[in-house]
């Protein structure tokens, strides 16, 4: 089953694209989608249980304009090796939390150092057929992306983003 969302819940009356990441639309899509992951948390008790996390890093590129970040994973990687992905990876025992996952492996594979506080939501976990595990998305803002804010990503891990 494939569920279809939108990912900002815009309360931004004259549609200006530079406002996708105020304040204010930041709060409403934190809250719209708490609401949603709680209803759909209850739901999926008795399913595959998450084992893996990933962050959804948006940011402004160097043209200031609203965008998601994505990596294509390492050819040298013995899994998804190639593929377009988030930064993530699987659930450590020294990890605190599927949040705390998610910030680690964004911070091995990227060079980023994300505050919680910048993590807007978790969002509904999905279910990856190719390795049979659940993933669970955070989406989180990483501020402006440019030549003065150069992303060192980790080559034995990430190929380019």
């Amino acid at each position: 089953m494939f569920i279809k969302r939108r990912l900002f819940y815009s309360t931004i009356k004259d549609n200006r694209i530079d406002m996708i990441f105020s304040e204010t639309n930041r709060n409403a899509t934190i809250s719209r989608l708490k609401t949603d992951f709680d209803k759909m948390t209850l739901a999926s008790k008795h399913q595959i249980p998450v084992t893996a996390a990933v962050l959804v890093p948006l940011c402004h590129n160097a043209e200031n304009k609203p965008s998601i970040l994505l990596t294509k994973r390492s050819i040298k990687l013995k899994h998804s090796s190639g593929d377009i992905s988030f930064p993530g990876g699987k659930h450590d025992t020294e990890d605190e939390s599927l949040l705390s996952t998610a910030l680690r492996e964004t911070r091995e594979e990227l060079g980023i150092d994300i505050s919680e506080n910048d993590v807007w939501s978790e969002i509904y976990p999905m279910f990856t057929a190719v390795q049979s595990i659940r993933v669970a998305p955070f989406i989180a803002y990483i501020g402006r992306i440019d030549d003065e804010n150069t992303i060192l990503y980790n080559k034995n891990e990430v190929d380019d983003i």
